[in-house]
Parts: structure tokens; C-alpha cells; sequence
């Protein structure tokens, strides 16, 4: 509504600029996955080189100016970005995944099939032209997992998320 910030804005620009940035491991995975052009729509490159924390170091985190942290399309330049709880496709995900281990309602694979796609709709995929359908199918899928569930946590607060 008119006049609300996005609450991701707030906690991270406003009341606690300290606590959050990119997850060391999500971007060693996006590496691993080439996918880092998708990762710079979630998050900055300030100097242009995404700056990661491993959670639950113990260590100094690397200075405020210089830590990646979540970019515009998730907050917006002053937070008037909206709040994206769950996405489509996180729905689908999380539907197919009660599909397979819960045996509700409805086919696993349709679920799957629809969430890799509204993921890759949404963000745009980052596959090799030449890897093989079902390779392309599973990098796809596991690109989508990896984006959609940021890697970023306080850094404080980790171990109570472990």
C-alpha cells in the first residue's frame, strides 16, 4: 500500500545495516552453476565483485560499503519494491515436493516442471546452449532452488537457523 516500505529494505538499509549479506556458500554454488548474472538481479557488486560472509563465522565481516547485499529488485532503490513472501514458483516447488513425500493432491512432476518454469519466466535461465535436456532440466532446477532461497541470513542469528 501507499506509504509502506518493503520490510526487507527496512531491515536491511534502515535498522539493522549490520546483520545481512551474501551467503559465501550461495555464491560459491552459483559459480559452480555459472549462474551469476541471475545472482546480481538479487544482489550488489559493490567495486563490481560480489562480496560473500560464510555463515556463522567467527571472524570480522568484510566492511559495510564493500558486502554484497540484496539488490534493488528485491527492495527497490528506497523500498518501494513488493514484498515477494512467496513466489509462484516457490509454491510449486513446495507443492510438488508435499506431492512426493506426503502423497497429497496432484503429481510431483507437474509441480516440478511448473515451478523450473515459472523460476526461469520470472529470472531467466543461465543453461548451457549445448547441455543435454534432461542436464539442462536439472541445472534449471537446481539454479531455481538455489536463487529463490537467497542464502542470506543475520549474521549473528545463524546458528539458530542451523
Amino acid at each position: 500500500t501507499v506509504g509502506n516500505q518493503n520490510a526487507i529494505y527496512t531491515f536491511n538499509n534502515v535498522n539493522r545495516t549490520g546483520d545481512q549479506m551474501l551467503s559465501t556458500r550461495l555464491l560459491n554454488l552459483s559459480k559452480n552453476l555459472n549462474d551469476t548474472v541471475r545472482l546480481a538481479k538479487f544482489f550488489t557488486k559493490p567495486n563490481g565483485v560480489f562480496t560473500s560472509f560464510d555463515n556463522g563465522a567467527t571472524s570480522a565481516p568484510p566492511a559495510l560499503a564493500a558486502r554484497s547485499k540484496y539488490n534493488t529488485y528485491l527492495t527497490g532503490v528506497s523500498g518501494e519494491a513488493p514484498i515477494r513472501i512467496l513466489t509462484y514458483a516457490q509454491v510449486q516447488f513446495i507443492l510438488a515436493e508435499s506431492a512426493l513425500i506426503l502423497g497429497t493432491t496432484g503429481v510431483a512432476n507437474t509441480y516440478y516442471q511448473a515451478g523450473i518454469t515459472a523460476s526461469m519466466q520470472k529470472v531467466g535461465p543461465r543453461v548451457h546452449r549445448n547441455a543435454k535436456p534432461a542436464l539442462a532440466i536439472f541445472c534449471a532446477a537446481r539454479s531455481a532452488f538455489a536463487t529463490w532461497s537467497p542464502g542470506v541470513f543475520p549474521i549473528r542469528h545463524f546458528h539458530r537457523l542451523r
